[in-house]
């Protein structure tokens, strides 16, 4: 079974990368909460602390088979009820929202990576990157932001750590965001 799983995963980042900012443009425009605004912060621990450091974190529908991005104003809502946040790249994505929209860093990406377990198991994960406006980058998911020498090391990071096998990865940088607090997605960009 895994022997297929990396096969796809390869295909994937052989051909489909493409895909990914569309997919998560339309996650995103359907699961948009026009009622809610997402909160400035002033500090990158508030950003941390709003989504109680991953304490809330869900998985996506059908169990996480069914991967979508959700809406940064949606999870604003979720915040603002105590309710479950959603899984690493809705974290990511509102770290990187937020960011940008309190000015707190001048450019930011979506990265994630498909790996493999010791134990043989295939999975993913995504994780913010961020250049603040002294040009230091920084990467953060559930803890507070860790600087890093450049944008792709939280990638070796996390391999060694937590002794898992890179399949892929890539990153989407966030380029703006539009004045309903929607984050517009650039290209995908292969890291490795």
């Amino acid at each position: 079974m895994n022997y297929f799983k990396k096969f796809a995963i390869r295909f994937f980042y052989f051909a489909l990368l493409w895909v990914v900012p569309f997919w998560y443009g339309l996650t995103m425009y359907f699961t948009r909460d026009k009622l809610i605004a997402v909160k400035k912060r002033k500090t990158k621990e508030e950003i941390g602390q709003a989504l109680s450091w991953g304490k809330t974190w869900v998985a996506d529908p059908l169990g996480g088979v069914f991967d979508m991005l959700s809406h940064p104003t949606k999870i604003e809502r979720n915040i603002s009820f105590g309710k479950p946040v959603g899984d690493c790249d809705d974290h990511a994505i509102y770290w990187a929202t937020c960011l940008l929209k309190s000015k707190l860093a001048r450019k930011t990406w979506l990265s994630f990576y498909q790996y493999e377990t010791r134990k043989g198991r295939v999975s993913g994960h995504v994780v913010c990157v961020f250049q603040d406006w002294y040009g230091d980058y920084y990467w953060v998911d559930y803890k507070s932001p860790e600087k890093i020498t450049h944008r792709f090391e939280w990638v070796t990071l996390m391999e060694h750590r937590k002794q898992r096998v890179v399949l892929g990865a890539a990153e989407i940088q966030v380029l703006g965001i539009s004045r309903d607090d929607t984050p517009v997605l650039g290209k995908t960009n292969k890291m490795m």
